[in-house]
């Protein structure tokens, strides 16, 4: 006989419990309705500027369905762990989840463009003319595995902050230890001559203390989140995206939707991607400008060393097509427009 999995096993408890408590609030509000309730699972917390947009689209989508679809977001992992997402919606033990590129570009090599420092575009005009056009394909590519692709938000601006010294060009990196989120990361670092390090988000602080990397990579929030200006106060904003937050359903989930209740989440999906692009390029701004009055020296990098940093990572950009089917490559040739 087959033994359950424990972690599917621990996931479905908690959303049992969640769904008891929510039954409990509703079974004593006078004049409640009958609603579906969606769980979400989502690493970050609730504070984070990606939950802005989150929350004004789970909002809009209970308005948008009469109160009768109703989205609970799980935070800060509580749910399911990043790495336990993808698997747990395509397997329909989370209803929705929140995946990121780096964590699944082994699945779908295409996911791997994301993931990428500039492979998404970096400016909001980019950004809001790739979005439309990537739409299609990101439908086709999850549908592929089980699930309904919602809406994404692009991370922008993304940073590293060393330890001894501000990064400004491409060869200021030759021979350093840099912190890195999945595999393509790490061969944009070699491609750079520096050395990539896996380690994980919560260990970074202590890393960069000891000496066992001299650099992390990473969006400003996550920055000042971890506090690791503290330990590594030279801070280049690179002027290039990293990594998607990327909305999906399970897809047995979505067809248990009426008609109208998927027109209204899809109308809201496309609505809450226009909205979060301007809100996080004001947010990473604002977050710098943190980093700066907690003392840290924070650079930009000019155009010129922009241009430098894409041609190096031209050749790994170009080598994902050569892991994708038709459908990713095409992926890569509208994003390639903004490289």
């Amino acid at each position: 006989m087959q033994m359950p999995d424990p972690k599917t096993t621990t996931i479905r408890l908690k959303i049992i419990l969640a769904s008891l408590c929510a039954l409990g609030a509703t079974m004593f509000h006078p004049g409640a309705s009958a609603q579906t309730r969606l769980d979400m699972a989502i690493f970050h917390i609730e504070r984070d500027p990606f939950a802005e947009t989150l929350r004004w689209w789970m909002a809009e989508v209970q308005k948008r369905t009469g109160d009768k679809v109703q989205i609970r977001a799980h935070y800060a992992g509580s749910l399911a762990k990043l790495t336990e997402v993808f698997d747990a919606v395509r397997n329909g033990v989370v209803p929705m989840g929140l995946v990121a590129p780096s964590f699944i570009s082994g699945v779908m090599p295409a996911m791997a463009y994301l993931e990428l420092l500039g492979g998404f575009p970096s400016t909001q005009d980019g950004a809001e003319k790739a979005l439309p056009a990537m739409r299609p394909l990101m439908q086709k590519m999850f549908a592929g595995q089980g699930m309904v692709f919602l809406w994404q938000q692009p991370a922008f601006s993304v940073g590293v902050a060393c330890r001894d010294k501000v990064m400004r060009t491409p060869a200021d990196w030759k021979g350093l230890r840099v912190r890195t989120a999945g595999r393509w990361q790490a061969e944009q670092m070699k491609a750079l001559g520096a050395i990539p390090v896996a380690i994980d988000p919560s260990e970074q602080y202590l890393a960069l203390q000891s000496r066992a990397v001299d650099c992390a990579l990473g969006i400003p929030t996550l920055l000042l989140g971890l506090k690791l200006n503290e330990v590594a106060p030279k801070i280049t904003n690179l002027r290039m995206s990293v990594q998607s937050m990327v909305y999906v359903v399970n897809a047995k989930t979505w067809a248990g939707l009426s008609p109208s209740e998927r027109e209204a989440i899809s109308a809201a999906s496309l609505e809450a991607e226009k909205r979060s692009i301007p809100f996080l390029f004001s947010s990473m701004d604002e977050y710098y400008g943190r980093l700066k009055a907690a003392k840290a020296e924070v650079q930009l990098v000019s155009d010129a060393d922009l241009k430098a940093y894409r041609e190096a990572f031209r050749p790994v950009f170009e080598s994902i097509g050569k892991t994708s089917d038709d459908t990713g490559r095409s992926l890569g040739d509208q994003l390639r427009k903004y490289w």
